[in-house]
């Protein structure tokens, strides 16, 4: 399950009224429902459910994958070992989403029962590396250094004066937040200066 992190986005009235915006792609193992892709785009549920003929074979081991391209195209796998092919799922879903364009997203596992019963669920989650879009991005500007990075919970940049052996320090300042992230300004010195981005 993904969702963006960060403020919850307007909706189409232009309100921000907390209503949900998520990606999901779910294992339902009782009653041979299999996987299916889910989106909630302001509080409205799209369901992709399908025949899915590897779901019996493979309910013991199955592993499912959500590749997010572009920042707004979702496509859906799976597989049912650690090295096996990843498959895409039987009816080919995907999403194109332009209220999350280039938003970081929030990524987890949710799981919950399913009964006549009182319905509770659980969302644990966490940041996947990305090779675009949750970098930090580097800038000089006359004898400063600007450290751009996405809205990322937690994220701080370190800089290091030396790669062998390292001495990573948090970065003083106040970021700035803004439209496209955070931004810090440092001096720069007369010495190479290596930075990174943690959580």
């Amino acid at each position: 399950m993904a969702r963006p992190s960060g403020p919850v986005w307007p909706n189409a009235n232009g309100t921000n009224d907390l209503r949900e915006y998520w990606v999901s792609f779910c294992r339902f193992d009782e009653f041979g429902i299999g996987t299916y892709a889910r989106r909630n785009i302001d509080g409205v549920v799209s369901q992709n459910t399908q025949p899915d003929p590897l779901a019996a074979a493979q309910a013991t081991n199955q592993w499912l994958l959500i590749v997010r391209t572009g920042g707004r195209e979702f496509d859906f796998y799976k597989r049912a070992g650690l090295t096996d092919a990843w498959q895409q799922v039987p009816n080919k879903t995907h999403y194109s989403l332009a209220q999350i364009a280039g938003q970081p997203m929030q990524v987890g596992i949710m799981a919950g029962p399913w009964s006549g019963a009182a319905l509770t669920t659980s969302f644990d989650n966490f940041m996947l590396d990305s090779t675009s879009g949750t970098s930090l991005q580097i800038a000089v500007s006359g004898g400063n250094v600007i450290l751009i990075w996405p809205p990322i919970p937690g994220a701080t940049p370190q800089s290091s004066d030396n790669l062998q052996p390292t001495n990573w320090q948090n970065v003083s300042g106040t970021p700035t937040l803004g439209p496209a992230g955070y931004s810090l300004s440092v001096p720069l010195g007369p010495a190479p200066k290596f930075f990174r981005l943690v959580q």
